[in-house]
């Protein structure tokens, strides 16, 4: 079974979000997923509600956040 990965990255501190965002996809390709959708939010307390709204979509959620 393909796995469907979503990572949800906040838009503040975009200098280590964005990063963490490259190295998260590269070990994610490297571990063989091929499904990788990304959704960006303003900030770290949107992620969990982003997630909440699509729970069901995907078998995992990586969340990239920095305060």
């Amino acid at each position: 079974m393909k796995k469907k990965i979503c990572i949800v990255v906040s838009a503040y501190n975009n200098k280590i979000t964005k990063e963490l965002l490259v190295s998260a996809k590269r070990e994610l390709k490297k571990s063989g997923v091929k499904k990788i959708d990304i959704i960006n939010v303003p900030g770290s307390f949107e992620i969990p509600v982003a997630i909440s709204r699509i729970i069901n979509k995907y078998d995992g959620f990586i969340a990239i956040g920095c305060i």
